[in-house]
């Protein structure tokens, strides 16, 4: 027995096979030009859109870290600009209460050199005046004494010698 006639007894028929086969490679070449070709075409689109943004967050990942990475160092910059200033200041404020501490020792220098000078002066009229006191004392004395009127001249003499 044939192939050809073993198929005949089981009932296949040679035509119906080949319209069978026409029929599905038409449907197959339908469904490839309009079904599966247009969900490809989706369904790459859909991928490269999915690359792009895995690509796009990638990126912004990497901007982010930079720009982390910057604002760290603006920071740390400023950081070190605010302890400078801060240091500045101190030193600003030390030196402006050592430039006040030597005005207020000048001031007080100055004040006792001129409380030193008024005590001298005084002191100096104060002798002047204890001198002629003491000189019309002791010309009191020797008028009494001597009984007689001593003249400016007579004074003068007499205060030279004692307080000579």
């Amino acid at each position: 027995m044939d192939f050809a006639e073993i198929l005949s007894k089981i009932g296949f028929d040679w035509k119906l096979a080949l319209a069978n086969l026409i029929n599905f490679l038409i449907i197959f070449y339908l469904l490839k030009k309009f079904a599966f070709a247009p969900i490809g075409r989706i369904i790459r689109e859909r991928k490269d859109k999915i690359d792009e943004g895995l690509e796009n967050a990638a990126r912004s990942e990497e901007i982010l870290n930079a720009s982390k990475k910057k604002s760290d160092e603006i920071i740390a910059g400023a950081k070190e600009e605010a302890n400078k200033i801060i240091a500045k200041g101190y030193e600003q404020a030390r030196q402006s209460i050592e430039h006040a501490a030597l005005e207020a020792m000048k001031k007080q220098e100055e004040i006792l050199l001129r409380a030193q000078k008024g005590i001298d002066r005084e002191r100096i009229s104060m002798e002047a005046r204890v001198r002629e006191e003491a000189a019309e004392l002791v010309a009191g004395g020797v008028k009494k004494i001597i009984k007689e009127d001593i003249t400016p001249a007579v004074k003068k003499n007499i205060l030279e010698k004692v307080t000579s």
